[in-house]
């Protein structure tokens, strides 16, 4: 790549250790920052909002600040907005790291639908942009070709372009292996994550197409089963971040289709904000696990 005058007088008032890396370098990855400001971003922005979303269901049940509700339903989905946003911009930042082309556009969708989406649908909105980022995971319990020692925790070595081209071969191998051979052992974690993760992203546009329930229900089944892929995830033992994000994404899609149906919502008030604290809080800990931290 050729760096014109102007992009040669920028890089000189940059710090020595920036300047030091070649101008290459810098703009196939012009978005890191440290991991420890990924991690206040990440714990800060989803703490408080889990935080304001489970206060507002409290109060909407208990009516202990019974005048105040509208403004802390407000505020609740005011916060749970910029938080998914600011989860959404995190997990941009570590796939562009890892050079992995769909984890990344599903992470930068996370910002327009948490601009667009209603407070009552953020939850079924982000299977699309969810299910996306997902195959981050898919592809970190994928073996590479060629070396079944390892897996391929990022594109690094092959870069965009390789990297698309080696996920797509895996798409098309998870895919044949899902109507042959569903339950090989063999695979299985990613291959069920990828099932669950394109059936997320349907969910959406099917409840986009009109049918309202169905949509809501395809996306909170197979969100559920996908959390339930993370429980179960032999690479991740014991109280892992993924594991945590598993049980949190679990009860957020029971609680996200609970609440359309009438009956339900009629006796329990508020578990919209029910629902999106769980997802906040699996939001974190999935944040924390894509960023290579076993544990919090």
């Amino acid at each position: 790549m050729t760096v014109s005058a102007p992009t040669t007088i920028g890089l000189s008032i940059l710090p020595t250790d920036i300047r030091k890396k070649d101008a290459r370098s810098f703009f196939e990855n012009p978005l890191t920052i440290p991991d420890k400001a990924k991690n206040y971003i990440n714990s800060g922005a989803n703490g408080l909002a889990s935080a304001f979303n489970l206060l507002t269901f409290l109060n909407s049940n208990f009516k202990v600040f019974d005048p105040i509700q509208n403004i802390l339903e407000k505020a609740s989905e005011v916060f749970t907005k910029c938080s998914t946003a600011a989860q959404g911009f995190v997990n941009l930042l570590v796939s562009i790291e890892k050079k992995n082309i769909v984890s990344a556009t599903g992470a930068a969708l996370e910002i327009p639908i948490a601009i667009s989406a209603s407070g009552f649908n953020l939850f079924l909105a982000r299977g699309v942009s969810g299910g996306m980022n997902q195959f981050d995971s898919v592809m970190k319990r994928t073996k590479r070709e060629g070396n079944q020692n390892e897996y391929y925790e990022d594109f690094k070595k092959e870069g965009w372009l390789k990297g698309f081209t080696t996920l797509t071969r895996q798409i098309q191998k998870y895919t044949k292996e899902i109507f042959k051979n569903p339950l090989q052992k063999e695979g299985l974690f990613p291959r069920s994550f990828f099932l669950s993760s394109v059936f997320m992203i349907l969910g959406p546009l099917i409840h986009l197409s009109g049918l309202h329930k169905t949509g809501a229900f395809v996306r909170d089944s197979f969100g559920g089963l996908a959390s339930l892929s993370l429980l179960t995830d032999k690479e991740s033992k014991g109280l892992s971040n993924y594991f945590l994000a598993g049980v949190s994404w679990t009860f957020g899609a029971i609680f996200d289709y609970l609440k359309r149906l009438s009956f339900i919502e009629d006796k329990i008030t508020g578990l919209t904000e029910l629902s999106l604290c769980l997802d906040r809080i699996g939001g974190m800990f999935y944040t924390f696990g894509n960023m290579g931290k076993t544990k919090t």
